[in-house]
C-alpha cells in the first residue's frame, strides 16, 4: 500500500525481477521514453534560438572588425561579407591623429581609478576601525549617497 488516505500502488509502478532487482513496468518506461524524447527536442529548439542570437550578436561586430581592414573599393563591391585582401594600413589612418586623445583618456582613467581606490580604502579603515563622534551619521550619508544613482547627478554635474 502507498502513503496514507492514497491508494497508489507499489506493485503499479515498481515491480521486482526475479533476482529482486526493482524495474519500472513497460509502461512507465514508455512515458520515460516520452519525457525522454520531449525533452530533447525542447532543448534542440532553445539551442537553436540561443546559436540565432549569437549569430544577431557576433555577425555585426565581426563585420565591423573585417570592414575596417577593407579598401574603399572592396568595400563599394561587398558590404556584407568579408573580402581579401586586408589593409591594415587602414588604421594607420584611422587613429593617426588620435594617440594623443587616447594616452589622456588612459592618464585620466588609471588617475580617477586610483584616486578612488585610495579614498574609499582610507574611508572603509576609518569607519571599520575608529571611534569617533558622528560616526554613524556620516556612515549613514554615505550609504544614503550609494543609493543615488549616478544619473540622477548627471545634470547637475554637467551644469558645474
Amino acid at each position: 500500500m502507498g502513503p496514507v488516505g492514497t491508494s497508489f500502488q507499489e506493485e503499479d509502478w515498481f515491480m521486482s525481477d526475479k533476482n529482486g532487482r526493482v524495474r519500472r513496468p513497460e509502461r512507465a518506461q514508455g512515458y520515460v521514453k516520452r519525457v525522454r524524447d520531449r525533452r530533447f527536442w525542447v532543448q534542440l529548439a532553445l539551442n537553436m534560438v540561443i546559436l540565432s542570437l549569437l549569430f544577431i550578436l557576433i555577425y555585426p561586430l565581426a563585420m565591423t572588425l573585417w570592414d575596417a581592414f577593407k579598401s574603399p573599393s572592396a568595400y563599394d563591391t561587398s558590404k556584407w561579407y568579408p573580402t581579401l585582401p586586408l589593409r591594415v594600413s587602414n588604421l594607420k589612418v584611422a587613429f593617426g591623429g588620435t594617440w594623443r586623445y587616447v594616452v589622456n583618456t588612459v592618464v585620466v582613467a588609471v588617475a580617477g581609478g586610483a584616486g578612488c581606490l585610495f579614498i574609499a580604502s582610507i574611508s572603509a579603515y576609518t569607519f571599520a576601525r575608529m571611534e569617533f563622534p558622528g560616526r554613524n551619521l556620516l556612515f549613514s550619508l554615505v550609504i544614503g549617497l550609494m543609493m543615488v544613482p549616478g544619473v540622477l547627478t548627471l545634470v547637475p554635474s554637467y551644469a558645474i
